[in-house]
């Protein structure tokens, strides 16, 4: 059996096969890399995000703790709170108020600051001050539950009229540290409010543009500085930070405070422009793909369609099909065909010599047997008539 040998037709079919696997997995693999890449840049941008944010709720913190030592500390304040004295106390409530009013205005979290100690002498910051801060104080105090640390309030909701805003309390218990009266058991709390949408639209212009801030409490989000879908609830309320979908969720706790910060965001916004610089690699690679998928198609036409048809053309010359090979488009091609046809033209003409050379030497043979037969001929009749007048004698 003959063995089959390998034609250019079907190299180049391997090789556009091959080609095109190859480019394949040069695009499922730089794909696979791209998207890895964004994955890991999206991580680390959303990993410094989450730290941003926690660092927030310490200044949170800070500044509570900061601006309610400030108060209560305060020696106009302490004086105004402590004194027996009325002309005293006349004297240095005015400049108390004053500070108090410029620390809270200095704070970048305290909304409003009250003072509740046993005579009743309050802080007077805000109209509304007292409102907000005494019932969730006195509430406190009948509960039996006095801490001599400072802490933080659950959330609650305002109970003034046409607020109904959430807030918490920074309390801290005060006591008398002018000279001569240091020890003196704490009667006192200095209760700074921070609303709570007020802190998350600071947080909120601290962080990203994209970024969702919501804040729980009691299993619920009591604040959210934009709207959430259902699924984005079920997500933040689940308590777990998953970093491998298209939503990225950070929850932030501290152990002082009565609420948790849940820090959301998308994939597409921590990737910025990365994603639409895939969609242009990959828009650039199927161009690449196009290209050589048309570079194989003219090599093929133009190289291995009119190479087959010489073939062809060849082999219907050989079965006496054709007398000559059609010309075709390429100078190489019609070189190769012209040389073919000539050579075909000259085995024609050597035919005809040599067809016309076997005539005339059959030509030659015969007047050649026509002249022995000849010569036979006078050479037998001499001797015939010599024989037949013998005879006859």
């Amino acid at each position: 059996m003959a063995k089959r040998m390998p034609s250019l037709r079907r190299n180049l079919q391997y090789t556009a096969l091959a080609l095109a696997l190859t480019t394949f997995c040069i695009v499922g693999l730089s794909l696979v890399a791209y998207d890895s890449a964004i994955d890991a840049y999206a991580r680390h941008s959303f990993e410094a995000l989450s730290a941003g944010a926690a660092a927030q709720v310490e200044n949170v913190i800070d500044n509570l703790e900061s601006t309610g030592k400030a108060v209560a500390y305060a020696p106009q304040v302490q004086t105004a709170l402590f004194t027996s004295t009325p002309t005293e106390y006349l004297d240095v409530i005015a400049e108390a108020d004053q500070i108090i009013n410029l620390l809270r205005d200095e704070s970048q979290y305290a909304e409003y600051i009250y003072i509740l100690n046993q005579s009743g002498r309050q802080g007077y910051v805000k109209a509304n001050a007292k409102a907000i801060c005494r019932p969730w104080l006195l509430k406190y105090l009948e509960e039996g539950m006095h801490q001599e640390k400072p802490f933080f309030s659950p959330v609650f909701e305002s109970e003034v009229v046409g607020d109904g805003h959430p807030y918490f309390l920074y309390v801290m218990p005060v006591v008398d540290i002018r000279a001569g009266h240091i020890g003196t058991p704490a009667n006192t709390l200095c209760a700074v409010a921070c609303e709570v949408e007020a802190m998350l639209r600071i947080f909120q212009q601290e962080s990203a543009q994209g970024t969702t801030l919501c804040l729980l409490s009691g299993g619920q989000v009591i604040a959210s500085s934009g709207a959430l879908t259902a699924d984005e609830c079920a997500l933040i309320l689940s308590q777990e930070d998953p970093t491998d979908a298209s939503t990225y969720v950070y929850h932030i706790s501290h152990p002082r405070l009565p609420w948790t910060l849940a820090v959301l965001t998308s994939r597409d916004m921590l990737s910025g422009s990365a994603p639409r610089m895939r969609s242009i690699a990959v828009l650039l690679l199927l161009a690449e793909m196009v290209v050589l998928v048309a570079l194989f198609a003219a090599l093929f036409l133009t190289v291995a369609r009119p190479l087959r048809r010489l073939v062809s053309d060849v082999q219907a010359v050989y079965h006496t099909q054709y007398t000559r090979v059609r010309p075709a488009r390429m100078a190489e091609f019609i070189t190769l065909s012209d040389a073919i046809n000539r050579m075909l033209s000259e085995i024609e003409e050597a035919g005809k010599n040599e067809s016309e050379s076997r005539e005339r030497l059959y030509a030659a043979q015969e007047e050649q047997t026509r002249a022995k037969l000849y010569a036979y001929r006078t050479q037998i009749n001499p001797h015939f008539l010599f024989g037949y007048v013998t005879t006859n004698s």
